[in-house]
């Protein structure tokens, strides 16, 4: 399946010419497709280059985002397991799952349970597991998120468990999804959604997009803010790099001049207590620019900027592909006049955190200040108040 996008790299690829291609003598259903879609979603890093995007109503498409080499081998690997592992899941009946570690041992996990079938038809329930598994694909390109859809005892030990049901009466679907913390059992996020059982594959793009959105924003999004919730209830003298950052942030939300004095405070105890906590790094470095608008003279802005330059090249070297690295990035290429280069990291961003309403917001503002990103930066404010439900408050 790789293989076919790949040969029609940037060309919008219909959900029926891949089942064509990868079964062309098999009778499956687009459960099987899903299935190849989320792993190789979820096989996409930074070194490949290249994003897979919904395109509702039409298909997907995969892009070239930056000229860097592709490991071939790797992809026909890939490819080849996930063809396996979907015609796996048609002929003997179980879906296919995965566990995304990050590496960070503070990083939130998240377990998606199977959407329940609340109705009569049986086929719900294997739509449901589909859902389930295009969701945690979703999340999964999060690299700050620990996500399981597997009953594995890291599933169990999950902080927040979503779920969510599927309900059918006469020809309308509707879903409901939830995120709950597994200690309380406290709902920290809902939504449902309602649509024509004939439009149920588009439904289900947009549904895994905006469940994707509502949860992933490491600044704004659900689980974020529940983390500082609970920060705050445990106190400050003890918190572990996490718990600083997810402070920090807060206090950046406040936008005055004392919550910024109280956010790199909190940042920078976090970069001490882990030194290569990047999204430490690109935080306090958007927390600098925030301080440097309120400053009165260019004496008084000078070591802000220093101090922000030598914030994102840190931030660069340990993870130069993170989006908000990136955006920063885009500050730093136009602040030594190379425009091109400002413009082309920016929209970098934005390809490869679409649903990131934090990205989005933070790009569109950003962006113009190096760039003429013209209707771009409002598609991207637009698809961030969408995004987000606290977005007039952020």
């Amino acid at each position: 399946m790789f293989d076919h996008l790949l040969a029609h790299r940037g060309k919008v690829v219909s959900k029926d010419d891949l089942m064509d291609a990868v079964w062309p003598d098999v009778e499956v259903t687009e459960n099987s497709l899903y299935q190849c879609i989320a792993e190789i979603r979820k096989q996409l890093g930074p070194e490949t280059g290249l994003t897979l995007s919904n395109v509702p109503g039409r298909g997907y498409v995969l892009e070239q985002t930056e000229a860097t080499e592709r490991p071939r081998a790797r992809w026909r690997w890939v490819t080849a397991a996930a063809v396996a592992v979907a015609t796996a899941m048609v002929l003997g009946g179980w879906l296919a799952v995965w566990n995304n570690p990050t590496g960070d041992n503070s990083a939130p996990s998240i377990h998606i349970e199977p959407f329940e079938n609340m109705s009569d038809n049986s086929h719900w329930s294997r739509l449901g597991q589909a859902l389930a598994a295009d969701i945690a694909g979703q999340l999964a390109l999060n690299a700050w998120l620990d996500v399981t859809s597997k009953r594995t005892a890291s599933a169990i030990e999950a902080r927040y468990v979503l779920s969510g049901d599927i309900q059918e009466q006469a020809s309308e679907i509707q879903v409901q999804a939830r995120l709950s913390s597994s200690d309380t059992g406290v709902i920290v996020w809902a939504d449902k959604w309602r649509g024509a059982e004939s439009d149920w594959f588009d439904m289900q793009d947009a549904i895994s997009t905006a469940v994707s959105g509502a949860l992933g924003a490491e600044w704004s999004g659900a689980i974020a803010r529940s983390d500082r919730s609970a920060a705050h209830l445990r106190g400050t003298d003890d918190l572990d790099a996490y718990e600083h950052f997810l402070i920090g942030t807060e206090y950046k939300h406040r936008f005055t001049p004392a919550a910024y004095l109280k956010s790199a405070e909190h940042l920078r105890r976090a970069i001490e207590i882990d030194p290569s906590f990047h999204k430490a790094w690109s935080t306090l470095a958007v927390v600098h620019a925030l301080q440097g608008s309120n400053a009165s003279t260019p004496s008084e802005l000078r070591p802000i900027m220093e101090a922000r330059i030598a914030i994102i090249e840190e931030a660069m070297r340990l993870k130069p592909d993170d989006p908000q690295t990136l955006v920063q990035r885009n500050w730093l290429e136009g602040h030594r006049w190379d425009f091109d280069r400002a413009e082309k990291v920016i929209r970098r961003a934005v390809e490869l955190a679409p649903a990131n309403a934090d990205v989005l917001a933070e790009a569109a503002w950003v962006g113009n200040w190096r760039n003429v990103l013209g209707e771009s930066s409002v598609e991207w404010s637009d698809r961030s108040k969408a995004l987000n439900e606290t977005w007039p408050e952020w």
